[in-house]
């Protein structure tokens, strides 16, 4: 399988650009038993990271949920499966199960105009409907290069606050007509499920699937809280040595887009519980991992990404960003699935660490 993903071969590149070589081993999985070895492999590669956490569940029970490395190298303290992580776009994924929840209760229709729920977005040539911002064919843009606003450190009061940076631009194309991926997109999905429920999204997230599907340690990257589980964020190393993060990417504008902070085997605990029909209906689940475009976006559904690799369909989410990179897959015909977090950006290692993992299971 070994899919390479778009981050997958950005990270390549910004190795390449540093002169360093990536140096993800080639590791066969053994199994359960031998999960820390394998992982440890990894961790102990030239350009290897602080931590790597894996949890992988098959037939609805966790089969592996395991970390090795240290979540804070200065102070040694080790990493554990509870230790948590920014999971950055992978809360795209958590954000369109919120708004389908909303559509399955009658509260938020796919056809919606976003500016029926976000007054503050700007009128447009065309109406943005619910279901072109889950599926990156909103015209919204994405971030722009060179100008910081993916690493901003800027804390918004509101989200008609944070706005500002990108909702006078024009779009890129007509709703529905061209494929861009977009993270602001994701952020007027927030404003949504806030209209419709009359609830904060960080509540709305917390009732609505982390309780129910007993995702005890996650949560938003809040500026004002600090989760004492949560590992340190770190560089790619170089010369052999990481250097911490010194400030995070402030998240308080893009909560739905980048703003989760969780550990994988809560992450596998998500799916376990769509799995068994505890957060959506069996048809709206079936609607999420369908590809409404697949002219302009084959394997886009929505908030999560959908292919069939091998015969086997998988779903999968990856996440990338200042000091922390994971992936998450679920391969709903097979009931097995999988997710790797890891406290170090530009590592190309994760497809590579869960795959090899995960075939383990299917293919036994």
């Amino acid at each position: 399988m070994m899919r390479a993903t778009p981050v997958a071969f950005l990270a390549l590149s910004l190795f390449a650009c540093t002169g360093e070589a990536p140096a993800v081993p080639e590791v066969e999985f053994r199994g359960p038993a031998h999960v820390r070895p394998y992982l440890q492999t990894y961790l102990d590669a030239p350009g290897g990271p602080p931590s790597i956490s894996l949890a992988i569940a098959v037939d609805g029970e966790m089969v592996v949920a395991e970390a090795v490395g240290f979540a804070d190298l200065e102070s040694q303290r080790a990493a554990t499966p509870n230790t948590a992580y920014r999971t950055y776009s992978i809360s795209k994924g958590i954000t369109a199960i919120g708004v389908l929840q909303q559509v399955e209760s009658g509260t938020l229709d796919l056809d919606d105009d976003i500016r029926s729920h976000v007054s503050a977005f700007p009128e447009k040539p065309w109406p943005i409907r619910l279901r072109h911002l889950l599926t990156h064919t909103s015209g919204v843009r994405h971030y722009k290069a060179n100008a910081g606003e993916i690493s901003s450190t800027t804390e918004y009061s509101s989200l008609a606050d944070s706005l500002r940076v990108f909702a006078d631009d024009p779009l890129e194309f007509e709703p529905g007509r061209g494929y861009r991926y977009t993270s602001f997109g994701f952020n007027l999905l927030t404003g949504a499920i806030e209209n419709s429920t009359g609830r904060r999204f960080e509540r709305v997230l917390e009732t609505s699937i982390f309780e129910p599907a007993a995702m005890n340690r996650s949560s938003l990257a809040i500026a004002s809280g600090r989760d004492e589980d949560l590992a340190k964020a770190y560089w790619a190393p170089r010369l052999g040595k990481h250097r911490e993060v010194d400030d995070l990417p402030n998240v308080s504008g893009k909560y739905g887009s980048s703003g989760v902070v969780s550990t994988p085997t809560d992450l596998v605990k998500l799916f376990l519980a769509l799995d068994r029909l505890e957060l959506l209906r069996a048809d709206t689940l079936d609607l999420m991992l369908t590809t409404p475009y697949p002219e302009l976006a084959p394997e886009q559904g929505y908030g999560w990404n959908v292919v069939t690799e091998n015969g086997r369909r998988v779903v999968y989410r990856t996440g990338a960003g200042t000091g922390y990179t994971g992936i998450v897959e679920y391969f709903p015909d097979h009931e097995v699935i999988g997710a790797v977090l890891i406290n170090q950006n530009q590592y190309p290692g994760r497809v590579p660490i869960l795959e090899r993992a995960l075939e383990y299971f299917l293919d036994p």
